[in-house]
């Protein structure tokens, strides 16, 4: 008997498809997200919560070099995700025959793991490409903070900064290393639906970790972290569909 072989549909019809799939949960946890974030700009919480780790009298951030937040919680950390996205790469490139005998991931389709590797990358994508155009300055470069910089927020054009320059620190880059592991959270609702809540936590708690830790050294705010998140949640959620929807050969 002749097995059918796997189709390619079109991508509109795919990305309709998609579009419609994506489940009330996650609508409903972006629209409260947005709801949270709103709350925490309007009521004004980033500098008394940067002013937790701020020494008023030596004007710096004294945590700013110390080993554990720059070593173990930045670089430690952050090459660690890159490790397991870069496996994720290499199982799904990897020849079927070789492919089956990865461990975690190796026998599920090419196009499940590719899919897998881009969710994982495009958070981080995505900020560093909303940073490399951004207003905003870093807690440590503000003024009241010891710093030079005035305060601007993510929504100021570049024509309102007075300086002339790019704070280039809105939304939080490293953070988004660790939310990127939301798209752990969507891969396992397809494939590992009791790890999904579990996978949930984690990502959410690495996310959370890395953006205190930036907070407290002073290189970001609460809400360049929060809104990390949310970009997060919402470009994984996006693409989470497409795992199922979009069958590639393998």
């Amino acid at each position: 008997m002749n097995q059918s072989s796997p189709t390619i549909q079109p991508l509109h019809k795919t990305s309709q498809q998609a579009l419609a799939a994506l489940p009330k949960y996650y609508v409903h946890a972006l629209l409260t997200g947005l709801g949270c974030i709103a709350a925490w700009e309007l009521a004004g919480l980033d500098v008394p919560m940067a002013r937790l780790s701020f020494n008023a009298a030596s004007q710096s951030f004294e945590w700013r070099n110390h080993w554990l937040l720059t070593t173990v919680l930045h670089s430690i950390f952050r090459n660690l995700i890159i490790f397991g996205a870069l496996y994720v790469l290499t199982v799904s490139v990897l020849p079927q025959v070789w492919r089956k005998k990865m461990p975690l991931l190796g026998g599920l389709p090419r196009a499940a793991n590719a899919m897998f590797f881009v969710m994982l990358m495009t958070p981080a994508a995505l900020v560093s490409a909303l940073k490399s155009q951004s207003v905003p300055f870093c807690p440590w470069d503000e003024a009241g903070l010891g710093g030079f910089a005035p305060a601007y927020h993510w929504w100021q054009p570049l024509f309102e900064n007075m300086t002339g320059k790019f704070g280039r620190c809105w939304p939080a880059g490293h953070a988004s290393a660790g939310f990127s592991l939301l798209a752990v959270y969507f891969f396992a609702r397809h494939f590992a639906p009791k790890l999904a809540v579990k996978a949930l936590v984690f990502a959410l708690s690495m996310g959370l970790v890395m953006g205190l830790a930036q907070q407290i050294r002073g290189a970001h705010f609460m809400s360049h972290t929060l809104w990390t998140a949310w970009l997060a949640w919402a470009t994984c959620g996006l693409l989470a569909p497409w795992l199922k929807k979009w069958t590639l050969p393998t």
